[in-house]
C-alpha cells in the first residue's frame, strides 16, 4: 500500500509522501459527551533512533489541549514508542509510524484543538499546531474513513485509514439521539468538480457505507454529505476529502510515466515488456516485476520496491528544475542508484567557476562531480567522464 501511494504522488501529486508528522481530527458525538479521533502519523527519518538490547528504539511525546471558547474541556500527554529491529527500516518514510488517540470531552458545537509533539531523544518539536472543529449544527459526525479489517471485527474500531486502491471504501458516519437523511455525492476535487457518484440513506444512531472506486481514475475526489433532522428539517453538511490510485484507469501516457520510473533498476526488455503489456494485466505485471525483486518475500513488504520509489520521490522533489523531473537529471540519476552520499561538498557562489556539486560514496570508493554549466539548476555529471546509466 506504501508503495501504491508513492506512485500516486509521484505522478499525480496527490498522496504525497509527508516527511513531517501529520495530525488529522475527527469528531464523533456519544450522547452527552463527544470524542475526539486525534489521528497522528509520523515518518521514521524524522525520529532519533538509539540502538538498545538489539532494536532500534524511539519515543515521542504528545500533549494534546481541546477547548471550547475560553473553556479547557481536556489536557493530556501521551507517550509512545516505537521500535524496529533493523536500522534501514527508520529511514523508509512511506511507512508512516502511527497511533490513533480517542479524547472523551463535554459536547460542545465547536471546538479547539492544541497538539504539540515532541521527540524525546532531543527534545526537537515535531509538531506544533492548532486545529478547529465545527461548528456543528446538528450532533452528526465527520465522515470517517475506516479499514476494511477494522469493519470486520467484532469491536468495529474507529482507526481511520489513508490511501486507497481500487475495489471500496468504507465510510463510518454516526449521531447522539437523531435520526437523519443523508444525501451524498463523490467530485473530483480539481478547478471544475465532476459528481462522479451519488446516493441517498437513513441514518440512526450509525452506520458503515461503503463508495465503489473500481470505476474511477486515480486522483483527488472529495465525498460531500449533507445531513437534514428527520423531526426538526435542521440540516448540516461533511466533507471528506480523499485519494486513489487504480491501476486498470491508467491513461497510456500515464502508465508509460510510472514504468519509466524504473529506468534504474529494470533491464531494457522489462521496460518493453511492460510498457506493451495490455490494460487489464498491468496490475499483475508490476507486482511480478516487484516480487522477483523482492529480498523478503512471504512477507508483505518489499523492501527494496519502498527504497527504490522513496528515492525516486525525493530525486523528484530535490533535483527537478524547468519541467524535467528530478529523477531524469543527472543528480536524480546517481542518488537513486547509489543512494545518499556519504558526503555532499557544495560550492553554489564561487567567484571563478559555475555551481557545483562533489558527492562522495567513502563505502563504494565513488567519486561524483556535477556542475551547473547554465546557473539554472541544471547539474550536470562531469566527473567520471562519459558515465551514463539511463
Amino acid at each position: 500500500m506504501g508503495s501504491l501511494s508513492l506512485l500516486t504522488s509521484l505522478i499525480f501529486a496527490i498522496l504525497p509522501l509527508n516527511r513531517t508528522p501529520i495530525a488529522k481530527t475527527y469528531f464523533v458525538p456519544k450522547d452527552s459527551n463527544a470524542i475526539i479521533l486525534v489521528d497522528i502519523r509520523i515518518p521514521p527519518s524524522k525520529l532519533i533512533f538509539k540502538k538498545q538490547e538489539g532494536l532500534f528504539r524511539a519515543a515521542v511525546d504528545l500533549e494534546l489541549v481541546v477547548k471550547s471558547g475560553h473553556e479547557k474541556l481536556k489536557q493530556e500527554v501521551r507517550h509512545f514508542s516505537f521500535n524496529f529491529d533493523n536500522y534501514r527500516a527508520t529511514k523508509i518514510d512511506s511507512a508512516m509510524l502511527t497511533r490513533v488517540i480517542k479524547l472523551q470531552v463535554p459536547l460542545r458545537d465547536r471546538y479547539k484543538l492544541r497538539i504539540k509533539l515532541r521527540d524525546v531523544e532531543n527534545s526537537d518539536m515535531l509538531l506544533e499546531e492548532e486545529s478547529k472543529l465545527g461548528p456543528y449544527k446538528l450532533m452528526v459526525s465527520d465522515l470517517i474513513p475506516i479499514s476494511e479489517k477494522a469493519y470486520a471485527s467484532a469491536k468495529k474500531e474507529l482507526a481511520p485509514t489513508e490511501g486507497l486502491t481500487g475495489g471500496r471504501m468504507l465510510v463510518w458516519v454516526g449521531t447522539s439521539n437523531l435520526t437523519v437523511k443523508m444525501r451524498f455525492e463523490v467530485q473530483t476535487d480539481d478547478r471544475i468538480a465532476e459528481t462522479v457518484w451519488s446516493g441517498e440513506r437513513l441514518i440512526s444512531v450509525e452506520d458503515t457505507f461503503s463508495i465503489p472506486l473500481d470505476s474511477l481514475r486515480s486522483g483527488k475526489y472529495k465525498l460531500i454529505a449533507e445531513f437534514e433532522d428527520t423531526s426538526s428539517e435542521k440540516t448540516d453538511e461533511r466533507t471528506l476529502k480523499f485519494s486513489i490510485f487504480n491501476f486498470l484507469k491508467l491513461s497510456d501516457d500515464e502508465y508509460e510515466a510510472i514504468v519509466n520510473l524504473l529506468t534504474y533498476i529494470a533491464e531494457p526488455d522489462e521496460i518493453e515488456e511492460l510498457l506493451n503489456t495490455p490494460d487489464s494485466l498491468r496490475e499483475q505485471a508490476w507486482k511480478e516485476f516487484w516480487e522477483r525483486r523482492d529480498p523478503t518475500p512471504g512477507t508483505p513488504e518489499n523492501e527494496l520496491m519502498e527504497e527504490y520509489m522513496r528515492r525516486v520521490e525525493y530525486a523528484n522533489e530535490h533535483f527537478s528544475f524547468s519541467n524535467i523531473p528530478g529523477y531524469r537529471t543527472d543528480r536524480g540519476m546517481i542518488y537513486i542508484r547509489y543512494g545518499p552520499p556519504d558526503e555532499i561538498e557544495s560550492h553554489p557562489f564561487e567567484l571563478d567557476s559555475p555551481p557545483y556539486e562533489i558527492w562522495r560514496y567513502y563505502s563504494l570508493d565513488l567519486v561524483f562531480i556535477f556542475v551547473d554549466k547554465s546557473g539554472v539548476g541544471d547539474y550536470e555529471l562531469v566527473y567520471p567522464y562519459g558515465y551514463y546509466f539511463r
